[in-house]
């Protein structure tokens, strides 16, 4: 076993904490970055994040860009929001990226695709939205502001 820590929303504090899973040790570290992705998505509802996103694959560039490919079919028609979109977004990004150093950034598409959103609201592809927070940053308000 080996444990990562999923980065979410504590909803009894509102700032941004560490959920500690156990995934399977590997050579591959690709497969392990595979692994935390998974389990990021299957606690969706322990993150606060809408679920029905599934995962298609994760790459990883020579680079260090880790390229997630999510598929959006299964997530009910109105359930994610700004605010859903940010928490999956940036959960994922700080989930890679503290937990993989070879991490440098994060491309997200959606089926398959460049997408401009996830579900319409969060603009990908934006340097705001591939940049990792702060540490200093605990909270949403702290980045966003009231939204």
């Amino acid at each position: 076993p080996l444990k990562v820590n999923l980065k979410g929303l504590d909803l009894k504090t509102g700032k941004w904490a560490d959920f500690p899973v156990t995934i399977h040790q590997s050579k591959s570290r690709l497969n392990q970055m595979k692994q935390a992705v998974l389990a990021f998505v299957e606690n969706s509802r322990r993150l606060d994040i809408p679920e029905g996103i599934s995962v298609n694959e994760v790459y990883l560039t020579a680079q260090g860009g880790a390229v997630v490919d999510v598929s959006t079919q299964g997530l009910q028609a109105g359930s994610m929001g700004f605010y859903e979109e940010l928490l999956f977004i940036r959960g994922l990004i700080e989930t890679l990226t503290k937990n993989f150093a070879e991490v440098k950034q994060i491309k997200l598409l959606v089926n398959g695709l460049d997408a401009p959103t996830l579900a319409g609201h969060y603009a990908l592809g934006t340097s705001e939205a591939a940049a990792p927070l702060p540490q200093a940053a605990n909270s949403i308000e702290d980045d966003h502001g009231n939204q």
